[in-house]
């Protein structure tokens, strides 16, 4: 299993596959994501040093929070706590700048293989300072996304995982 760095034009982000989908059980108390998936479709090919965003659509607003899951258990939140409204949405959304200006990107880098991105829905802001950072094995990931749910102090919660591979 690869891993894959995302640039978000100044910062860079990895995430992982597995073998299998993330076990929501739990990590969903209503079914608010709908159709959350990179650019050209789940499971789509993308080069390095092509930009992926990642389509998505709520049933109501709240926050969001994307989360990438490396094959060593590093985890990174790529985006955190983002107020949303309902509706379709595209993430990087078409204002988000960078700390230079610059247009918001997030840019495919080595390695190669497939990946794997989470999508978090709360009705309620995560506190300051909270985020899904660190090095957690993949069992541990649902325990890790239901932590950072319960820190919101949400009662509405949903996450959706999608796919895609980094080829040369």
């Amino acid at each position: 299993m690869k891993s894959l760095a995302l640039l978000l034009l100044v910062a860079m982000v990895a995430c992982a596959p597995s073998a299998s989908r993330l076990n929501t059980d739990g990590l969903s108390s209503a079914s608010i994501i709908r159709n959350f998936k990179p650019d050209k479709g789940e499971s789509a090919a993308y080069p390095v040093g092509q930009q992926v965003s990642f389509s998505y659509s709520l049933e109501r607003a709240g926050f969001i929070t994307l989360v990438a899951f490396d094959d060593n258990g590093r985890t990174y939140d790529i985006e955190r706590s983002v107020a949303t409204k309902a509706g379709a949405q595209t993430l990087p959304r078409a204002d988000d700048v960078t700390g230079t200006g610059g247009k918001a990107a997030y840019i495919v880098d080595p390695p190669l293989g497939p990946q794997r991105v989470f999508l978090i829905y709360t009705d309620r802001a995560a506190p300051t300072g909270t985020r899904i950072s660190g090095n957690f094995a993949a069992a541990d990931l649902s325990k890790t996304i239901k932590a950072y749910i319960s820190a919101t102090g949400s009662s509405v919660y949903d996450v959706a995982e999608t796919r895609f591979e980094v080829v040369k």
